[in-house]
């Protein structure tokens, strides 16, 4: 009787064994990129570790891009990208105490869905901005299954949100402004996107100019730069610029300050209003924001 009560136990508990087994979260091999839905070009993946390096080096932010097939490959039960992108900010612990101002960019490919998930030091006020960088730079190019493309788009967007700064030599193209009109318009409202790109043309206008070269005069110069020494919430650091030209072999270096890291509205919290993680990483409250394609 005994024997035959286990098996029958067995039997009901069998169905629930591929639930349970989907409970652990992804595991974080890089602290950068982690391309599980494999959605990168190896030249992509690159590209990103390298912009969220520097934003690591140079202003002690850390940002980490997770792509995945769907949510539920990791949860027992359905639950939203927005619960799962918060629990696992929280277990990796993104980012640093006392600032908190850690970003995680989530894609989920098969739910078709990716969420900025940021750290609890950033304010409210930074949900917007964070729903701006999905609308602008981020679902446009997802419509048009440019996964890779929207990727990159995002991780600059989010750097130059936290720092208010683009990546080295990552600012937007002409080509990549027309390319978020196209994306975004219908052909009855071409002429506002058209309005959109004549306002930003005097940051395109700024980029190419300061990628041309003084001494062939081509836009064909590559800037770098090294850290010599970090900024902090208190004092600036200093960085090497360094620019060559491969048209003309036009090389030239220089010393350039690096802004303190600020911590205006870090004391202020977005989304639900949770208290700050009391040790081990960066914490979330569960604000940022969430596009779906």
């Amino acid at each position: 009787m005994k024997k035959w009560l286990f098996i029958l136990l067995l039997l009901l508990a069998l169905p629930l064994l591929p639930a349970a087994a989907q409970t652990s979260l992804p595991r974080r091999s890089d602290p950068y990129v982690n391309d599980l839905a494999g959605v990168l070009s190896s030249e992509s993946e690159a590209r990103i570790r390298a912009w969220l390096q520097d934003l690591k080096q140079d202003r002690n932010l850390e940002m980490t891009v997770l792509t995945i097939d769907r949510v539920d490959d990791y949860s027992a039960t359905h639950t939203s990208i927005e619960n799962f992108a918060t629990r696992l900010f929280n277990t990796w612990g993104i980012g640093s105490l006392p600032d908190n101002r850690g970003m995680l960019l989530l894609m989920a490919v098969d739910d078709r869905a990716i969420r900025l998930e940021l750290g609890s030091g950033y304010a409210a006020s930074y949900d917007a901005r964070a729903e701006a960088i999905m609308n602008e730079f981020i679902l446009p190019r997802f419509r048009r299954e440019d996964y890779e493309g929207g990727l990159e788009m995002g991780v600059r967007a989010a750097i130059h949100m936290s720092t208010g700064e683009w990546p080295d030599g990552a600012a937007p193209t002409v080509f990549e402004q027309i390319g978020n009109v196209v994306g975004q318009v219908d052909p009855m409202g071409w002429l506002i996107g058209i309005g959109g790109l004549i306002l930003s043309a005097g940051g395109v206008f700024w980029w190419r100019e300061s990628h041309r070269c003084p001494q062939c005069n081509q836009i064909s110069l590559q800037i770098d730069s090294t850290v010599i020494e970090h900024a902090t919430r208190y004092s600036e650091g200093q960085k090497e610029v360094h620019k060559y030209c491969p048209n003309c072999q036009y090389a030239t270096t220089e010393l350039r300050s690096i802004a303190r890291i600020s911590d205006n509205d870090s004391n202020s919290s977005s989304g639900s209003g949770s208290s700050r993680s009391s040790g081990g990483g960066g914490h979330s409250s569960g604000g940022g924001a969430t596009g779906r394609w």
